[in-house]
């Protein structure tokens, strides 16, 4: 493999390489220019690359502004102060990335920037919730859709053979699972397995730092004291205990063991919030918890 990153070397070209986004794809094929445009759904849908491939259909000239860092109304004038002017006759297309970070203020200075028409933008967001319904009402709003099991094994089946990665199938399926239905965090993941001569399931849960299936169903269901020993463990693995606990309740839901759910559901409700950083004190909380639970 070259220096490329995975995410970057098949990172779509075109809206027709766009995985699992048929009806946002539709819809920003169809669209003219010029238009404020808000692309809302999960990390790693395909939000910024359709962002990019817009800009590109239109030949704008593109910046991305991190609105996570850059969110205050003088962060985003001195933005638009500098970004305002044709850049070898091509229109400027801004893209905000993290866009429900911005403060009000900010929001109010980019949509009166926006009805003078100095430039255009685009916006993308994982919490469209965050927007106020004002601001949501003067932009084109596109959703994304969660990219299903069977999009993202195809297509990381696809990557696989195209870098001869030695990969069992259970394996890449647990990789996935994984993966929180986000393409992005997919390849970031094959990225680092790929450098074992064969993947394998325990491969996949060595690297990632969690564990399968068969292990958490076997912690929840251990006697209290069992379960503890076992926490402290998982904890000297370096497994990390809060993505365990997330993955825990993926499972849990998945199986419909309802008091789990809720067992697990109150653990991630009610951790004190000097454990959620700390390994050590997150290992001491969760023991506690399950010795409680008895």
């Amino acid at each position: 493999m070259n220096n490329m990153s995975l995410a970057n070397k098949y990172r779509p070209s075109s809206f027709d390489e766009v995985v699992g986004q048929s009806t946002a794809v539709s819809i920003l094929t169809g669209l003219p220019s010029g238009k404020p445009l808000l692309l809302y759904g999960p990390s790693g849908s395909g939000k910024t690359t359709c962002a990019r491939l817009f800009a590109a259909k239109h030949n704008y000239a593109t910046l991305e502004v991190d609105c996570a860092s850059y969110n205050g109304v003088n962060d985003i004038s001195e933005i638009i102060k500098n970004n305002t002017a044709l850049i070898n006759n091509r229109q400027r297309l801004i893209i905000f990335d993290e866009a429900h970070a911005l403060s009000s203020a900010a929001w109010i200075s980019l949509l009166i920037s926006l009805e003078n028409e100095q430039f255009a933008c685009i916006f993308c967001t994982t919490n469209v919730d965050k927007i106020d319904r004002a601001i949501l009402s003067r932009l084109i709003c596109v959703g994304f859709s969660r990219i299903t099991a069977a999009e993202m094994h195809d297509k990381i089946s696809q990557i696989i053979a195209a870098e001869n990665i030695s990969c069992d199938d259970d394996a890449l399926t647990l990789l996935l699972s994984r993966s929180n239905d986000n393409m992005r965090q997919a390849l970031t993941n094959l990225e680092m397995l790929s450098t074992f001569e064969h993947i394998t399931c325990d491969t996949v849960l060595q690297v990632l730092g969690t564990i399968s299936d068969k292990q958490i169903y076997e912690l929840f269901h251990m006697d209290a004291a069992d379960a503890a020993k076992e926490i402290h463990t998982l904890y000297m693995r370096d497994v990390d205990l809060y993505k365990m606990l997330n993955t825990s309740l993926e499972y849990f839901v998945r199986v419909e063991d309802i008091d789990n759910v809720r067992f697990v559901l109150d653990i991630l409700h009610n951790i004190p919030q000097d454990t959620r950083y700390s390994a050590h004190n997150l290992e001491v909380y969760l023991c506690a918890r399950f010795l409680a639970r008895g």
